[in-house]
């Protein structure tokens, strides 16, 4: 049956404020005048003994720490309220980012060729060289970056090059003492680094003497008549002593060796070692290392899942989230692995034909590792990693003038509406945007705030959980400059809900969207978070997860999409019309459910009508893209920065602060980005 024409919109309006007034009525006689009273007092009781044991933590940690200081212990933090709720809906973590890190990692690899080349020339020609054999070392390349220094076969130091961007070199004795220096200073003057070889050789020579005491013990082992014979009994077998840079070492072994067991001596402290239990006492070894054996389970091992990690490597490179995050650097990957006797390497392309490098899974124990183009091994993947530092303060994307004038009275106009939506979840504030409506023009501007912005000693989403709505825009206009009239807090279940009854939103995405931290299950299937650029017909889970990936984009890319989302929902609803009084019912009693608002039914249909047709003019919202820097609370707070470096130093958590600390910029901004200046 064909859906009827649109009728009238004053019809429309007229048949809305009548299911509203007749669903306030129900929900009113429903709940009576005195039980919402009684309601009202238990929350701000509530509110009220939070604070309290809020202030009575910070004491307690402040007498503590007197304690600690007297006693000389370093100083602890309490656990307090947690103002960095990031949970996510549906996420879990991605077997597959190491993956994606090995991409950005590759990238920057060949920064290494030049600092490697200039410690060769330090090592291999000139005064140092003469030095080192005058004194008895022989140099053997242990990386390309790495060297040892020998002397009557013990390993006296190790030296490295370190930090492409400024090459240093770290030496390295083998009892543990070092020392850095920038790479070119010692390759103009390397008296400092002679001084230092000079200085560690008496304390290597006394350590390798008792190191040789311990040997005779660890050696004689395999003679000894007792052990021998529980080895027998325990039909177990010892291999012959072992070397390696820095222990010594024996197998123990069923026949089959599907069960074995080492032992070692560490040069390194002079200790014996058995299942990562240190002994300086012979004896003490030895009693653990026999009962260890006689408890040892010696079942036969599991078969090798070499096959199984080829699978799992080619699933995800083959993944087209993968495949698009590849092509965004200009790359690709040969999905048909060529081997040697030890790897299958899956080669990372670059310019057609030129190998950049190859995820190379190892035939034996299956481990996965990121090989250069020349097939030696830059890392496991298991263990690479990126990281962001979020210490230094980024410079601003805008200028701000030198001398903005002091912005004291609000913004308003009788003509327009300034409010705020606040996406939410077990009361904390996940998402902040300011909506200005301005009613001359018909533009309806939204502004994202982000929840980490630091204000009088709190991140800006604590006010809204700790004091509620009614506060929190007082704070929020204090800081944006703007009269704020009124919020409205969704729940995040509600979101899911509310556009599953609008039938999904549609949105169009400038770019590729992928999240390797994001995983997400459809049908069954796990797989990275990946939206191809273009228009997407959403449901309500899937509307959740763009608006709340965050690691691939920028803080803008996620307000942007944020953003879009709303315009999504905006525009369904929009549509609808008298034919949709079910869904419009539907809407509402979701919405009682949901809702946290100081805003009146009325006054919600009035801004909605009087807007619904109005273009939303997405505008870039307050990042560190614009006028915001970001630091750590207990950085911030400290006078002498340099303290930040020192050992056992807590960061606090992280935040975000105005440039120059002037909050007069954030009010210049948005004035600016609402008057569009």
């Amino acid at each position: 049956m064909k859906k009827l024409a649109k009728i009238n919109p004053l019809i429309t309006v007229a048949v809305t404020f009548v299911i509203i007034l007749v669903t306030q009525l129900i929900f009113f006689t429903i709940r009576g005048k005195d039980q919402f009273q009684l309601l009202t007092d238990q929350i701000e009781k509530y509110q009220h003994n939070e604070i309290l044991l809020e202030n009575n933590i910070r004491l307690l940690n402040d007498k503590a720490n007197e304690v600690r200081s007297i006693l000389s212990l370093p100083e602890i933090v309490l656990n307090q309220s947690n103002t960095d709720n990031d949970s996510k809906t549906n996420e879990n973590i991605n077997d597959n980012l190491p993956f994606y890190n090995a991409i950005d990692f590759i990238q920057v690899y060949s920064d290494k060729t030049s600092m490697e080349n200039m410690l060769h020339i330090l090592l291999t020609s000139g005064r140092m060289n003469e030095n080192l054999n005058s004194l008895g070392f022989i140099i053997k390349k242990t990386g390309s970056s790495s060297y040892n220094f020998f002397r009557s076969n013990s390993l006296y130091f190790n030296i490295k090059a370190e930090n492409p961007e400024s090459p240093s070199i770290s030496i390295k004795s083998f009892t543990g003492n070092t020392k850095n220096f920038l790479l070119k200073e010692i390759l103009t003057d390397d008296t400092e680094i002679a001084e230092f070889i000079n200085s560690e050789i008496p304390g290597l020579v006394e350590h390798y003497l008792k190191y040789n005491e311990f040997k005779i013990n660890f050696v004689n082992l395999v003679k000894n008549k007792d052990f021998k014979d529980f080895l027998k009994i325990q039909n177990l077998e010892i291999s012959e002593i072992e070397n390696n840079t820095n222990k010594l070492y024996y197998i123990i072994h069923n026949k089959d060796k599907s069960f074995s067991l080492n032992i070692y001596l560490d040069r390194n402290d002079n200790t014996f070692e058995i299942e990562q239990n240190k002994f300086s006492d012979y004896n003490e070894f030895y009693k653990l290392l026999k009962q260890s054996l006689t408890e040892a389970d010696k079942r036969t091992k599991e078969i090798k899942v070499v096959d199984i990690t080829k699978l799992k490597v080619e699933s995800v490179l083959s993944e087209d989230s993968f495949i698009s995050y590849l092509e965004q650097n200009s790359l690709n990957i040969k999905l048909l692995p060529r081997e040697d006797n030890d790897y299958f390497y899956y080669d990372i392309i670059e310019d057609k034909n030129n190998i950049l490098g190859s995820f190379a899974v190892q035939k034996i124990i299956g481990d996965i590792y990121l090989m250069d183009p020349d097939d030696i091994m830059i890392s496991s993947l298991k263990y690479l990693k990126t990281t962001s530092d979020f210490e230094s303060e980024p410079k601003a994307k805008i200028e701000i003038p030198d001398n903005l004038p002091q912005i004291i009275d609000k913004y308003s106009n009788t003509n327009s509406s300034t409010f705020v939506v606040i996406g939410s979840h077990e009361n904390n504030a996940d998402t902040i945007i300011l909506v200005h409506a301005d009613g001359i023009s018909g533009k309806v501007t939204l502004i994202a705030v982000p929840r980490d912005l630091y204000y009088q000693e709190n991140k800006i989403n604590a006010y809204y959980r700790t004091y509620g709505g009614e506060k929190f825009i007082e704070v929020l206009s204090d800081i944006t400059g703007l009269s704020i009239e009124g919020y409205i807090a969704v729940d995040m279940y509600a979101f899911i809900d509310l556009i599953n009854i609008l039938g999904g939103i549609d949105i169009t995405l400038e770019g590729d969207l992928i999240d390797p931290t994001y995983m997400v299950r459809d049908n069954g299937e796990w797989s990275t978070l990946y939206y191809k650029k273009g228009t997407h017909h959403l449901n309500g889970i899937e509307s959740l997860r763009i608006a709340r990936s965050r690691h691939t984009s920028s803080d803008f890319g996620r307000t942007s999409r944020q953003q879009l989302v709303i315009k999504g929902i905006k525009d369904k609803m929009s549509a609808l019309d008298i034919t949709d009084l079910g869904t419009i019912l539907e809407l509402f009693r979701t919405l009682e459910n949901y809702l946290d608002t100081n805003l009146s039914s009325m006054e919600m249909l009035s801004l909605f009508i009087k807007y619904k047709d109005s273009d939303l003019n997405r505008k870039q919202g307050l990042s560190t893209f614009n006028v915001l820097y970001n630091t750590y609370t207990n950085i911030y707070k400290l006078e002498d920065k340099s303290k930040q470096y020192e050992e056992g130093f807590y960061r606090g958590y992280w935040i975000l602060l105005p440039q120059k600390n002037d909050w007069n910029v954030i009010k210049w901004y948005i004035r600016s980005l609402i008057e569009e200046e």
